[in-house]
């Protein structure tokens, strides 16, 4: 009996820690600036021939503004948690930095959340 009861919680310890690695993936792509105002960006997805995927739009807090100004057409990288509601447009649930790199200067521009 004791060692059913061990087994027991050694399983749902096992799937417990199974589940929130599962959680913890995060992802860094790239994406195209749609559309800019001084609160919010929208970026679409790149395709593999550089284009945007227009199908696959998300709206992000625009942490560029006022020190670095994002125009259409920009590409910026977001490190984000993983996950995605189903919204149009779509938004992160959590994003961990954004970034821009300027080709022209060869500065990079990193925001983080607060």
């Amino acid at each position: 009996m004791k060692k059913n009861i061990a087994l027991v919680l050694m399983l749902v310890c096992l799937l417990g820690l199974v589940g929130c690695k599962a959680d913890s993936k995060s992802s860094v792509e790239s994406f195209v600036v749609m559309e800019v105002t001084e609160n919010n960006l929208l970026v679409s997805k790149i395709a593999e021939d550089g284009k945007a995927i227009e199908t696959l739009r998300y709206s992000v807090p625009n942490w560029f503004n006022p020190n670095t100004e994002i125009k259409e057409g920009y590409k910026i990288t977001i490190k984000y948690n993983g996950i995605v509601p189903e919204t149009d447009p779509m938004q992160f649930t959590e994003i961990i930095y954004m970034e821009y790199w300027d080709k022209e200067t060869g500065l990079s521009t990193v925001v983080i959340a607060d």
